[in-house]
């Protein structure tokens, strides 16, 4: 997904010779055809966590949550290198075509991997309702902040209208489980957490580019490679996080990785004139470097303290997290940035709330973090750990 993702728009207004007809009924299947996309790709987003939680023994959860956690930056990594030797090679419809015996390869894997469960059910009118009422909020909410950054500020009331779908849904019985998965102690904090970390990313690497391009002057071949680097240091520190949190403590590792990342940020605030791409791109590097620090301890704590019965709504609600920081941070980005004029003193606040969004991600996890009696209030050290569904409780 990364690579189509990448190299989709290019191929799109590419020569002709890989184009194909068919006007607005085309586009109209595309349309669709992402749409499915997207609605299949969120369900394996909330699966994966509550999969990797059972497939590994408890003492190894937090490797395995830095191991998903890493994968996802090494693809953002890769994804337009390889988009674009594919587009420049064979032409854009490559890029979904290789998809079909990557994807056929992953459904074989799950076969013969993973025990069925038992058969699907047709949705129930709740769970309609449920899609049609968050369908509409999310569609709201998405399209104020992609049309506020690209046709300005006044677009963000569109947003608005997403409060009350929301609040429809919330008074509802199909949020009964999200609301008890959020009365849990010890899991409405890392997730909050996730939110702001996906912030803090986003708005950083957003503004980063522009910073490089417009202010220091440097072309978008430099500009891309300079903000790399946040996602090489998370690559390089997932694993090592992952170990910590195992053998040390996944909260105080969550924890560290938030003020390493709140370092790296907060060196981004006074952005300079007369700075290089290097003076960027190692401020960039410790971020990236909490962050992979931070964010498989944290995933694994959100998953162990969940109850099992919401082991699926907990992986959801860290995706939902995710997806909703990725879209929050540009936006924010952009209003600071309008709002000086599209200053230097504009790109140093969006930077200064990047580095608050943090701060307030730091004092969540210094301050929060209790878990239910009888669970682990770490998974690291010698705290007994519950056994997975997989494991036999008397291992």
């Amino acid at each position: 997904m990364q690579v189509d993702r990448a190299a989709g728009d290019a191929g799109a207004f590419g020569d002709g010779r890989h184009g194909h007809g068919g006007g607005a009924p085309a586009l109209g299947w595309l349309v669709a055809a992402r749409v499915s996309q997207g609605g299949f790709a969120g369900i394996l987003f909330a699966l994966i966590p509550l999969i990797a939680m059972r497939a590994v023994r408890p003492e190894m959860a937090g490797r395995a949550s830095a191991l998903i956690m890493t994968l996802g930056p090494l693809g953002a990594v890769s994804g337009p290198a390889l988009g674009g030797i594919i587009v420049g090679a064979w032409g854009w419809p490559w890029i979904f075509y290789l998809n079909l015996p990557i994807g056929a390869l992953v459904i074989v894997i799950a076969l013969v991997q993973m025990r069925p469960d038992g058969p699907l059910g047709a949705p129930d009118r709740t769970l309609l309702f449920e899609t049609a009422v968050l369908g509409v909020a999310a569609a709201a909410l998405l399209l104020g902040l992609s049309l506020s950054a690209g046709h300005g500020l006044p677009w963000l009331a569109l947003t608005a209208t997403a409060v009350g779908p929301l609040a429809i849904w919330w008074r509802s019985a199909s949020s009964h489980a999200v609301r008890a998965l959020m009365r849990t102690p010890g899991v409405a904090a890392p997730v909050s957490l996730v939110l702001l970390n996906a912030v803090t990313i986003s708005l950083v690497e957003f503004m980063a580019s522009f910073y490089l391009q417009r202010i220091l002057g440097v072309s978008a071949a430099t500009a891309g490679t300079t903000v790399l680097a946040f996602a090489v240091g998370n690559v390089v520190a997932g694993p090592i996080g992952g170990f910590l949190g195992d053998r040390w403590s996944a909260s105080r590792t969550a924890r560290a990785g938030v003020l390493i990342t709140a370092v790296g940020t907060s060196l981004l605030v006074p952005l300079g004139t007369d700075w290089h791409p290097a003076d960027v791109g190692w401020r960039l590097a410790i971020a990236g470097i909490g962050t992979g620090v931070f964010a498989g301890p944290n995933f694994a704590l959100v998953m162990s303290n969940a109850p099992d019965a919401l082991g699926g709504t907990a992986g959801a609600a860290q995706s939902l997290a995710r997806q909703l920081g990725f879209s929050l941070g540009p936006a924010l980005a952009t209003t600071a940035w309008a709002l000086s004029g599209y200053r230097l003193g504009g790109m140093r606040a969006g930077m200064a709330v990047a580095a608050a969004c943090v701060l307030i991600g730091l004092l969540l996890r210094t301050r929060t973090g209790t878990v239910p009696a009888g669970r682990p209030a770490d998974l690291g050290g010698d705290a007994p750990a519950r056994p997975t569904r997989n494991e036999p409780a008397d291992r």
